[in-house]
């Protein structure tokens, strides 16, 4: 049992205000909620197709060649060490696809404006590329029962996309994706200036041309010649080993 009595000393004035005060901001908190601290920065972006190839140059222009063209849907995620472009599968039967980039592999960086929100990555290595199955939808296509917890499995180490992509992917290591209009290409840039894992970014509009012969057929034209040339196996292995090292 609890009994109150009333206090010999009268309460002060500025007491009673910080009460009050107290009591009035907590009431409008339960009202309009605030956020603690600053919101965290945008790292994820909707992209519309990929393309990979390599640059070049029309007269003093610099231009970018794309050998492949991927017109899946997807998520640039932006990491701490790497950035991640999942793949949206192509049917409800198929998987998703990974490409990871990690930021020690990247050679420079080039960014679109919003009219053009493109991001270019040129790579000193290929990036690793993976299948992520999505085990629980497909046997849910096929009638076959699930347990509550579905085995998680792990993801698998590809070569290449498709077969298209296998003809390049080993030697075209420059990378664009297309983000979706609503994205801001500003918000990117943003990341990559605080970002101290890669290098300095520059942002330009670049063409997009896709050169007559595709490359692919320029390599096997270029092999046919080395084999049927009488040049030193030296020279040979040095111009196949440059031709074939990644273009950038």
């Amino acid at each position: 049992m609890l009994i109150f009595t009333a206090s010999k000393n009268a309460p002060k004035e500025v007491d009673i205000r910080a009460l009050q005060f107290e009591e009035k901001d907590r009431l409008e908190r339960l009202q309009y909620p605030r956020t603690n601290g600053p919101q965290p920065a945008q790292r994820t972006f909707t992209t519309v197709n990929t393309y990979c190839g390599y640059w070049t140059f029309s007269g003093t222009q610099l231009i970018f060649s794309p050998q492949y063209r991927n017109d899946r849907q997807g998520k640039l995620l932006f990491g701490e060490d790497s950035a991640a472009l999942i793949l949206a599968p192509s049917s409800p039967m198929d998987s998703e696809h990974r490409i990871d980039i990690a930021y020690h592999t990247i050679d420079s960086v080039v960014l679109g404006h919003q009219s053009d929100p493109t991001i270019t990555f040129a790579l000193l290595y290929a990036p690793k590329l993976f299948e992520l199955p999505n085990v629980t939808d497909k046997f849910a296509n096929v009638g076959l029962a699930r347990t509550s917890q579905p085995r998680q499995l792990p993801k698998t180490r590809l070569e290449s996309l498709d077969a298209h992509h296998s003809q390049v992917a080993r030697t075209c290591w420059v990378y664009r994706v297309m983000l979706d209009h609503s994205q801001k290409i500003s918000i990117v840039s943003n990341l990559l200036k605080a970002n101290r894992k890669v290098l300095s970014h520059v942002s330009m509009t670049t063409n997009c041309e896709k050169n007559t012969v595709p490359f692919a057929t320029q390599l096997s034209t270029l092999e046919n010649a080395l084999q049927t040339q009488s040049v030193p196996f030296t020279v040979k292995f040095q111009v196949h080993r440059l031709s074939t090292n990644g273009c950038t």
